[in-house]
């Protein structure tokens, strides 16, 4: 859903899926995962909203990485 809000380019939904996963992250210990979704999150509360997209790759490459770290 976070995919969908930025093509739709909701900021707000996407500034709150952001923080949701910058929390949830946080809890286990993804801190590059915490960190890219926080700025993914300050990216849509100062804009430009042309740039969610280079900010969701970014989250995306560190899920990733962290998903390879953990053994999914």
């Amino acid at each position: 859903s976070l995919r969908a809000a930025i093509g739709c380019h909701d900021v707000i939904a996407t500034m709150n899926l952001a923080h949701t996963i910058k929390g949830a992250a946080g809890n286990v210990g993804a801190l590059r995962v915490a960190l890219s979704a926080a700025r993914l999150e300050q990216q849509g509360a100062t804009g430009p909203a042309g740039r969610l997209g280079d900010r969701f790759l970014e989250l995306d490459r560190h899920l990733v990485e962290f998903e390879r770290a953990i053994g999914m």
